[in-house]
């Protein structure tokens, strides 16, 4: 090294074994603490939830976190050249549904969407046809209903045989061909379920493997009020908590997810019964939080 004439005309090519000396150095750190927790704590679920956002932290700051105006500049032309030679196709995940895909232009990467209404309005029926029209790898966490409840109403809606027909076995002979090749379609979705989770730490969890191990390109959770968080003493806090965790999701990941709502029964005392903002249950962050909030509604 004496020797030798000191350059800096390879300095970014060392530096970067450097930088990648410090990311190992840091997942080490994170894997010896999380070693520790375990033997610490009863809670595992906790201890891989705190390892697993460490472990996002160091993957999200081991290149540079400041960004230029040159680079959105860039970026931001590219985007609007590429829209202009694809006008007639829709930029994001589309739903199915060609008014709502104009509105929105599709979900969007990073999206946090509510999808609001009153109990038997059709949030979690929606939601499923949205997955089934999207044409993307997609995750569903569902904290209200079974596997077997989700499978009926898909086979109803794809088959088009009434769903108390398939319940009870009431079943026309010139059916069948209609319910085998739904059930052949159903097979065949790359759609990802999730029954198990209920708490925040669980549905942060449960969305990180559907995305990384299974590719899920979109997420739905049915539904928002019946996540528990840590924060369990007051409500519209949890809420919020829950909230705040979802778009967080949603952005790290780069992945639209759509949380349906409950609403409170203040709609249905008002003359004109149709949902406002101020309809969300529970808390007022939602709608601070959201980026699309859509309502579902019809007359009794």
């Amino acid at each position: 090294l004496a020797s030798q004439i000191p350059t800096a005309a390879n300095i970014k090519y060392h530096a970067k074994f450097v930088k990648e000396a410090s990311v190992n150095r840091q997942v080490i750190k994170s894997c010896f603490a999380l070693t520790d927790r375990i033997y610490q704590d009863d809670d595992i679920n906790a201890g891989l939830s705190k390892h697993r956002a460490e472990l996002l932290s160091i993957v999200n700051t081991s290149g540079s976190s400041l960004v230029s105006m040159t680079k959105i500049a860039v970026k931001v032309l590219e985007f609007v050249e590429h829209r202009s030679s694809h006008k007639d196709k829709i930029y994001g995940i589309p739903s199915g549904f060609i008014d709502l895909d104009n509105i929105t232009d599709g979900f969007q990467k990073g999206d946090f969407i509510i999808l609001g209404g009153r109990p038997g309005m059709g949030k979690s029926l929606l939601s499923m046809n949205i997955i089934e029209n999207c044409g993307v790898p997609a995750g569903v966490i569902s904290l209200e209903m079974s596997g077997m409840q989700i499978g009926i109403r898909t086979l109803s809606s794809l088959c088009g045989v009434n769903i108390n027909s398939l319940r009870k076995g009431f079943i026309r002979a010139g059916e069948w061909s209609d319910i085998t090749n739904a059930v052949s379609k159903m097979a065949a979705m790359p759609v990802f379920f999730s029954f198990s989770a209920r708490r925040t730490q669980d549905i942060e969890k449960h969305i990180m493997e559907l995305v990384e191990d299974k590719g899920a390109e979109i997420i739905v959770v049915d539904y928002l009020q019946l996540i528990r968080s840590e924060n369990s003493k007051q409500r519209e806090r949890e809420i919020a908590d829950i909230s705040v965790m979802l778009k967080g999701m949603a952005v790290d990941f780069q992945v639209p997810i759509i949380a349906l709502a409950q609403l409170n029964r203040e709609v249905e005392r008002r003359e004109n019964k149709r949902p406002i903002l101020a309809d969300l249950r529970e808390s007022g962050s939602l709608e601070q939080d959201a980026d699309i909030v859509i309502f579902l509604y019809r007359d009794e």
